[in-house]
């Protein structure tokens, strides 16, 4: 019901600035379980347990948000936590991300579907500088002429940046 809801909520607010690996994977996927709408009000919390951990993803929570805010339209809110998923760091000149081995290319494509059809414009910006991102942390120059059409991709993605590529020419 509504009042506990509200309640679950004051109680994930107190608990937003800890560190515990087991206090934010579980505070995800009780974000995850509210109703969109109540979501969208506190995704700022799931962004700011995300960005304090440079671990891997340790559940589907927060794909599972990201769907369910895009699907309710709450398009701000899964664009910044989409954001923050996909953020790429630099470990030592190599991509790193929130995503073990090779899950970033396997999750990358349901996520554009998701931003792109909810956020437009705003998706394909992120797809961007994440494209950018990657260039610059990994100092490799990717612009290169394809003689493939803008319109084509070949799915699975061999690395992170032909990912992201595609994620571009989707988007």
């Amino acid at each position: 019901n509504e009042a506990t809801r509200k309640l679950v909520v004051k109680a994930l607010q107190a608990v937003r600035q800890s560190d515990h690996p087991d206090v934010s994977q579980v505070g995800i996927e009780i974000l995850a379980a509210l109703p969109p709408a109540e979501a969208a009000l506190v995704t700022d919390i799931a962004v700011g347990w995300l960005n304090r951990d440079s671990g891997p993803l340790r559940s589907q929570a927060p794909l599972d948000l990201i769907k369910r805010l895009t699907g309710a339209g709450e398009s701000e809110s899964a664009l910044s936590l989409g954001r923050e998923v996909l953020r790429l760091r630099n470990n030592n000149g190599r991509l790193a991300s929130h995503f073990d081995h090779s899950m970033y290319e396997h999750h990358l494509p349901d996520i554009t579907v998701w931003l792109t059809e909810a956020c437009g414009i705003q998706a394909l910006q992120l797809f961007i500088d994440l494209l950018r991102d990657a260039q610059t942390i990994t100092g490799n120059n990717y612009s290169h002429y394809s003689n493939q059409s803008i319109a084509e991709h070949s799915y699975p993605p061999s690395d992170i940046f032909e990912a992201l590529l595609i994620a571009v020419r989707q988007a």
